[in-house]
């Protein structure tokens, strides 16, 4: 089945979007962290298009575009935090969540991470509340590590992986 979606970096046309859900109360009912202001929300957007071109680039967040119509609908991304290791996100514009275009979009970020990054270990977290984010990671092959009360850490690592991640990724 072709993907709906697929990823690319952030552009400054991106903006209304990025700021649609970076100020949204209900996409950041799981997210302590985001700005939840316009200013706050613009200025990550310019660090996003700002690592693009760091020698020393930590954060590889890229827009989740529809294919049918290239209208944004959210980001997904992995911040170093190793050499070989990184920790993953993803949001969605509220319209566009539990219709599986996240899942799309962590597929293709996992397999630029493992190919093209050549990193060996992803873990991404969330509140055990948030199913959504569950579904995706279980999906998307992470393995559940540890639970807090309140909090879930999967992981996976490019040696546990039963498929090609080199299939169809622009480096």
């Amino acid at each position: 089945m072709m993907d709906s979606v697929y990823i690319r970096e952030h552009l400054p046309g991106d903006a209304a979007a990025y700021i649609e859900w970076q100020t949204d109360l209900c996409v950041a009912r799981y997210v302590s962290w985001l700005p939840g202001t316009r200013a706050d929300a613009e200025a990550g957007l310019l660090d996003a298009i700002e690592q693009q071109s760091d020698p020393d680039r930590k954060r590889y967040f890229f827009a989740v575009v529809m294919v049918e119509n290239e209208e944004v609908i959210g980001d997904v991304g992995f911040t170093l935090s190793e050499p070989l290791t990184a920790d993953c996100g993803w949001f969605l514009r509220r319209d566009f969540q539990g219709k599986g275009f996240a899942t799309q979009a962590v597929s293709q970020l996992i397999r630029y991470a493992f190919t093209c990054r050549k990193l060996e270990v992803l873990t991404a977290s969330c509140y055990r509340v948030n199913e959504a984010s569950i579904r995706i990671m279980n999906s998307c092959g992470f393995i559940l590590q540890k639970e807090s009360a309140t909090r879930s850490w999967y992981s996976q690592s490019l040696h546990d992986r039963n498929e090609s991640v080199d299939q169809q990724v622009a480096c």
